[in-house]
Formats: structure tokens, sequence, C-alpha cells
């Protein structure tokens, strides 16, 4: 896999001034397999030829014990995929071809730990680079005709009972999902609200990343004492970049990620250690005709930097979390 760099503080680049990348694809996402081409453009005095590297990373922690009983954090970056063209001068195009199997790009959130992020890299010479990201994701197409509801329940020590169902257990970003529920509340206990979300759980090197992709609040349920309460809500996924279900292993470096999704529906009731919460695992997919990249140029005009990855970064943050529900 090649070794790995260890800080004392999270790396991450903050930016891009002495070199300019312009990809010739419109958008910053690609697939396994794909050629990424475009030109670089040197913005500093420089007389030598360099290089570029197009990389896969995984960024991750180890905490360990000092001497003196101290906890200290490292923060470690190593490649899983590298590909570089030398000999390139300002001006010059270039042409990178990815992996056929890769991991997506998981957690593009400035100084968080674990993540898989790829690059372009310029390389002025060992010490002296300049980094500019992309979003690299295998398509995970859903068939249709094999989609089914799932049904799921919960219990409570008050004799609660929740039963709900999604009408699909595959969906896509900005697909709509369907759930039923019914509660039933023989004494009578006060429901106070419902809610739910979809959240993520990624395992990177053996180290859990964890994301809430949608909360929502299920109005029609509220401060109510009734024996039975029935409903159906829609609820739709954001259409932002999230990475989809899937799995992924190499023998030869012994990395391995997998990622899975949850939906979880939460009926709370006064009382302790009353409420009640049900959860079943959501298969997303992934095709890039379904997301909306937030910055979309004509081709030969998509310039990448760290800056331009972090605004589409917060802006996402910002849409999780709006209660999203009809």
């Amino acid at each position: 896999m090649g070794a790995s760099e260890s800080t004392d503080l999270p790396f991450y680049d903050t930016a891009n001034t002495d070199a300019t990348i312009v990809l010739e694809k419109p958008i910053q996402w690609y697939t396994p397999g794909e050629t990424v081409s475009g030109k670089v453009s040197i913005n500093i005095p420089w007389s030598k030829p360099i290089s570029l590297d197009l990389m896969g990373e995984v960024g991750y922690t180890m905490t360990y014990s000092t001497d003196t009983n101290m906890v200290r954090v490292a923060y470690h970056r190593m490649p899983f995929f590298t590909v570089t063209k030398t000999d390139v001068n300002d001006g010059d195009k270039f042409e990178l071809k990815l992996a056929e199997e890769l991991p997506p790009s998981v957690n593009t959130e400035k100084n968080s730990y674990p993540y898989i992020r790829y690059l372009i890299q310029v390389n002025f010479s060992r010490t002296h680079k300049s980094r500019y990201w992309i979003i690299v994701c295998p398509r995970v197409v859903l068939n249709r005709a094999n989609i089914r509801p799932v049904h799921f329940d919960a219990f409570n020590r008050k004799q609660m009972r929740l039963v709900c169902s999604i009408d699909q257990e595959w969906v896509l970003p900005g697909d709509q999902l369907q759930i039923e529920y019914k509660i039933t509340n023989q004494n009578q206990e006060l429901i106070k609200s419902m809610d739910g979300n979809i959240s993520m759980k990624a395992i990177v090197r053996g180290i859990d990343y964890n994301e809430t992709i949608l909360n929502f609040v299920i109005d029609d349920v509220y401060d109510t004492k009734d024996d039975y309460v029935s409903g159906m809500t829609r609820i739709s996924l954001p259409t932002q970049y999230f990475p989809p279900s899937f799995s992924y292993f190499n023998e030869k470096t012994r990395f391995r990620v997998h990622i899975e999704y949850l939906l979880s529906v939460d009926v709370h009731v006064e009382g302790v250690n009353t409420s009640l919460k049900t959860t079943v695992p959501l298969m997303i997919g992934f095709e890039p005709e379904n997301i909306t990249f937030n910055e979309v140029m004509s081709p030969n005009q998509h310039r990448l930097s760290v800056t331009s990855l972090h605004k589409k970064r917060h802006s996402r943050l910002r849409h999780f979390s709006r209660f999203s529900h009809s």
C-alpha cells in the first residue's frame, strides 16, 4: 500500500495558488477505470519539468500513550492507488487513468477523519506540492424490478408496539421513500412526538465514520394518548453527493472499506426508557444523473481547488440540517 505519513495535526490543504488544474470533464465526478484528463498551468516562476500524481488516499487516526502517560493522537494519510506522469511542463495536457476497482470517496469535510479521498497532486519537488481534489465513485445501479417493501417493528416495557414498513429497500439520491406506521398503545401512554433519520456508517481501515444523511419529523404524531395511531409519510433523499452502499477489499494491500445505511424511526413516549425505536438497513445506489453537483461549469472551464470542495460540503451540511418530509 505504500508508506504512511504521520502528522501531529490534521492534514488538509488550505490553498493551491502555485498551479492550476483545468479538467476536460464539466463535473468533478469520475468512475473507476475512467481517464482523468486536463491541462496544468504553473503560476510561479519555474523552469524545471514537474510530475503529476493521480492518487487515492486514506486518512485515519491512531491513539497511543506517551512515556509521560499523555494520550496522543497521530493523524495518518496513506496512498492506496497512485499513477504518475513525469516530465510535465507549463501548459501541458495530461491523461491519467483510474484503476478499474476503487472504493468511493468518503468524508470530504476539512480536518475530519477517517476519510477516502482522490486527488491530482502537482509535484514541484519532494517537499513542494499542490493538491486538487476530485470525487471518485463507482456506479451502483438499481434493478427496479427487484425492489420490494420491508417491514420492521419494536416494543417497549409499557406494552407499546411500533410496526413500520417502507415501500422499497433500494433507493437513489433524490428518491422518495414511503413510510407506513402503526402504534399500539393499550395503556394510553403519552406519545410526545415521532421522528427519524437516515444515517451512514462507513468502516475505513477498521475505524468507524458515522454521518446523518437526513433527519425527518412525522408531524401528525404528537401529544396523544390514543390507544391506536397509524399513518403514512413520505421523505425525499437529498441529491447532494454521498457514497453508495458498498464493500471493497484489496487482497494485495489488505485495505478494506464497508459502507452501509440505516433508517431509524423513533416514537418519544413520556417517562424514562419508554421510547420506541426501530431500525432497518437501507441500500442506497449511485447514478450520477441523480446527483446535484454545486459547481458545474462548461467543458475546459472546471477549475478544481480545495476551497471549492469545502464549499460543496458546507452547502450539503446546511441542506441536511433541515427536516425533509411531506
